[in-house]
């Protein structure tokens, strides 16, 4: 369900939909709690919680994945801005310098840490499985134990899992930051933890 690029008017009766219309499928569904509540253009907001709890009293295994190092999020995302994708497919070497504006930069890094918080509340009283990103997405190879636990979860059968796209960022995030310095400034004055080389 894309409800960024395609707003969804009743996301809980488009997935009861989905669910409906492919009965004899696994259906996944990817949702971000800030497009059923910030990033709504068109239609009201949608309260997270009741969003999950819907889902899950419909039968949905609920599976939440986070970003513990919300600066490389924020990098990863101004990154993707000036490269026009968030993906890649291809083996080249990525040579991406980016300046952010400092003020964006705190401003996105709030953003982050807020959804974050707010996916926490709204998941406080549903059964999910917790999901880090850096264990458990961000290198490849982890991506079949990671698709694995969640099967055995479903007791569905394993599968073979493989990707296409290629990993962009470094282990520092902010090596391909231009500004590098007054980013790291922001970054002391806010306490937050960074994974840098």
């Amino acid at each position: 369900m894309d409800t960024y690029t395609r707003e969804v008017a009743a996301p809980i009766s488009f997935v009861r939909g989905l669910g409906r219309g492919n009965h004899n499928q696994n259906v996944v569904v990817h949702v971000k709690g800030s497009h059923l509540v910030t990033e709504r253009k068109k239609s009201r907001p949608i309260e997270p919680s009741k969003f999950l709890s819907a889902l899950h009293d419909d039968g949905w295994l609920i599976v939440n994945i986070e970003r513990e190092d919300k600066v490389a999020q924020v990098v990863s995302e101004c990154a993707a801005i000036v490269r026009g994708a968030y993906h890649k497919t291809d083996n080249e070497v990525e040579r991406i310098a980016v300046a952010i504006e400092p003020s964006e930069f705190r401003r996105r890094l709030k953003r982050r840490q807020s959804f974050s918080q707010d996916d926490r509340a709204a998941l406080n009283s549903i059964p999910h499985i917790k999901l880090k990103y850096e264990s458990d997405l961000s290198d490849p190879e982890s991506h079949q134990s990671t698709v694995d636990s969640i099967l055995s979860e479903l007791r569905l059968p394993f599968v073979r899992v493989a990707t296409d796209l290629q990993k962009i960022g470094s282990s520092d995030p902010l090596k391909m930051v231009k500004n590098r310095q007054q980013i790291e400034d922001i970054i002391a004055t806010m306490d937050i933890p960074v994974a840098c080389d």
